[in-house]
């Protein structure tokens, strides 16, 4: 116990390093505040949710605040199921078995290791998002008691054990299937796409099945493990108890020996697939790009972090398409009595709002830190560090921008074709934005001694900062406009000033990342 203690107290110091890397403290406090505003950010986000939730059941005629408890408790398990799916869908390697495996430290205390890591990463992430639920229910409703949060966090943790679990055997038995076919990441990459689009497209339907019934919240209550849930909050049942804590801790133990159990099959022998960048004279840049490429879709965990924005940029568009603009109108009018303003600038809030999610395919903020100790390779060869950028940039660029035009043409339908130009305009020049700040954090924040990818693709410190910094212009420009500019000036002149600003921010960009940019990587080493 003592030495999986070690371990995890190793792990965590070894996130805590990469905010202060440098044992720099200004940097170790920006570092640290950041992550705590994403975390704020994301607990306000879903308390006012909560709190929405919960009112418009106390305001129903008889009050039905338990009907609160079903619609929180199944967002909760919506995001257990993405757990789930980006989990078991996620390759990842590691290169901190060889030392793991030299020190006095049993194989299964290794896997126990990992598995808690990721476990505590997954707790907290559904920790912000289900308990303020349940603590705005305890506050709301006088009849509520404080056990209704103490059952809350219990079925937290045991609903984590599970998520990880289901996720571990996904994992396994997709493996088992594809390591030993020829180009084995690729098509395991291929097969977490299709898993996590599949997943996309069934809460798409969901989604939209719950909009059209009007007694959508019947869906939840007549689901047994949304009721299984509930009991266990709402009533304290001790049976309902029992079956949650066999339901989740059961496949959580029979999770941990077959991890164990593959990770001593994997480790009876030990090759080293890495390759060096061989660079063709003809055209560097396009070698670059054949190497990044190749370097981000042999990796399940880097496509599954990044790629979901491009299917949501897609989403975002087929659902304004498929919603319609009528129907949208009257949905918000359902949940905003009081939205005449919002509804007459709508187009504009649609043009916003598809530019602000172009801004969340951000490959390059872990494209610095995956080149990992090979660095060095790149770096003597003579290559210029514009075209390295360059590179980086352009594949941002496919994965992001591509949805983006699609996504734009398809909302124009909706919108008019008045607003195309604008919509592409703002969705590329913004998913350029996203791709430079992403660049410029990893260069500031890199990692190259990092043991699992999981370290920069998902807790990096500069993916944690990309990802706030990526929303910042769109917010922005949605505040603006309803601070005061939309009485002033016309939609269509609105968004030309707004297409003018990110042109003139992508430009600052550029010139900040052929200048200290450079300098940056150059001090790399």
């Amino acid at each position: 116990m003592n030495k999986l203690l070690l371990l995890l107290k190793t792990y965590g110091k070894i996130y805590l390093g990469s905010i202060a890397r440098r044992g720099n403290k200004k940097e170790t406090i920006s570092g640290g505040t950041i992550v705590l505003v994403i975390g704020l950010v994301f607990m306000v986000m879903f308390t006012s949710m909560s709190i929405t939730t919960i009112e418009q059941f106390l305001e129903l005629d008889p009050p039905e605040p338990i009907y609160a408890l079903y619609v929180l408790t199944s967002t909760g398990i919506i995001f257990m199921l993405l757990i789930v799916v980006l989990k078991g869908t996620n390759f990842k390697k590691s290169n901190d078995h060889d030392l793991l495996l030299s020190l006095p430290l049993s194989k299964t205390t290794i896997v126990l290791s990992k598995i808690l890591k990721d476990y505590l990463f997954d707790l907290i992430a559904l920790l912000l998002i289900m308990m303020p639920g349940y603590v705005c229910y305890y506050y709301l409703v006088e009849e509520a008691t404080f056990l209704v949060v103490i059952n809350g966090l219990i079925v937290i943790i045991l609903l984590t054990f599970l998520s990880n679990a289901v996720a571990i055997l996904m994992n396994f038995i997709i493996a088992k299937f594809t390591r030993k076919l020829k180009n084995a990441e690729i098509i395991q990459t291929l097969v977490s796409v299709f898993i996590t689009l599949i997943f996309i497209v069934f809460y798409f339907i969901f989604n939209v099945s719950l909009t059209n019934s009007p007694d959508f919240v019947d869906i939840f209550v007549n689901l047994y493990p949304i009721q299984l849930v509930v009991d266990v909050i709402a009533n304290t049942d001790i049976l309902s108890y029992l079956i949650l804590f066999a339901i989740c801790l059961v496949p959580f133990g029979l999770a941990v020996l077959l991890e164990v159990y593959d990770f001593n099959h994997q480790n009876k022998s030990h090759t080293n697939n890495n390759k060096e960048l061989v660079f063709k004279n003809k055209n560097v840049f396009f070698s670059l790009f054949k190497n990044e490429s190749s370097r981000y879709f042999r990796s399940t965990i880097y496509v599954l972090n990044t790629i979901i924005g491009s299917f949501f940029i897609l989403l975002t568009a087929g659902l304004l398409v498929g919603f319609g603009k009528e129907r949208l109108e009257s949905m918000i009018i359902t949940f905003m009595p009081n939205a005449d303003t919002f509804i007459e600038n709508l187009n504009v809030i649609i043009v916003l709002a598809l530019m602000l999610v172009s801004g969340t395919v951000i490959t390059t903020s872990a494209s610095i830190s995956i080149e990992g100790k090979h660095l060095w390779i790149l770096k003597v060869h003579p290559v210029d560090e514009k075209t390295v950028f360059a590179s980086k940039i352009f594949l941002n660029m496919l994965l992001g921008g591509i949805p983006s035009i699609i996504a734009s043409i398809i909302v124009s339908f909706s919108i008019g074709f008045s607003y195309l130009p604008f919509l592409l305009i703002l969705t590329l020049t913004n998913c350029l934005y996203a791709s430079i700040i992403g660049l410029i954090c990893n260069l500031k924040h890199y990692k190259l001694d990092w043991k699992d990818e999981q370290e920069i693709v998902k807790q990096g410190m500069a993916v944690l900062i990309a990802m706030g910094l990526a929303v910042v212009p769109g917010v922005i420009l949605v505040i603006a406009y309803f601070a005061g500019l939309m009485n002033i000036l016309n939609p269509l002149i609105y968004l030309s000033i707004a297409c003018i600003v990110m042109i003139i921010i992508d430009v600052l960009l550029i010139k900040y990342l052929l200048t200290k940019g450079v300098k940056r990587f150059k001090e790399i080493n």
